[in-house]
């Protein structure tokens, strides 16, 4: 009878049946800049596997045609734009709950975020109460770093 806090993006792709079974649900969506997150999934295969080619993070409805794709920009510059777009479609679905943050106010504002979420969780009946200390502001990410032509096709992507 608790509330509980999951950090899970996938929920987001099911956030209409997630919020049937439990309609007291709040998607906290938090938006970060498209060549960013593009750029950080690029480096995160890079990291993980030693190149560019293997697949990593969400796989949108589009999966198979973008795995197809040679070019890894062109992939992930796509599963960005189509896991984008799931969001967007399904947490605007009748009766869900969402609400959106953008990346850079969660590090550069996070007491401010935290109470806002807050203050929504008690608009549906989940009340909270935000931490009693001011937060400090948190470290932005490192900018991802991409070879030339790669950070400038992705740019393209995006611009």
């Amino acid at each position: 009878g608790l509330p509980v806090v999951f950090k899970n993006v996938i929920c987001g792709f099911h956030a209409s049946f997630l919020t049937s079974v439990h309609p007291a649900s709040l998607f906290v969506h938090i938006r970060r800049d498209p060549f960013a997150a593009a750029a950080s999934i690029l480096q995160s295969r890079l990291a993980r596997y030693g190149s560019y080619d293997n697949w990593w993070s969400l796989k949108p409805s589009t999966y198979r045609v973008l795995a197809a794709m040679s070019d890894p920009v062109d992939q992930v510059a796509g599963q960005v734009t189509a896991c984008a777009r799931e969001f967007d479609t399904e947490l605007t679905q009748p009766g869900v709950l969402s609400m959106l943050v953008n990346f850079e106010d969660l590090w550069k504002r996070p007491g401010r975020v935290l109470e806002a979420i807050c203050a929504r969780l008690a608009q549906i009946g989940a009340p909270i109460d935000p931490l009693s200390d001011a937060m400090p502001e948190l470290q932005p990410p490192e900018a991802e770093s991409l070879p030339g032509e790669m950070e400038r096709k992705l740019r393209t992507h995006f611009a």
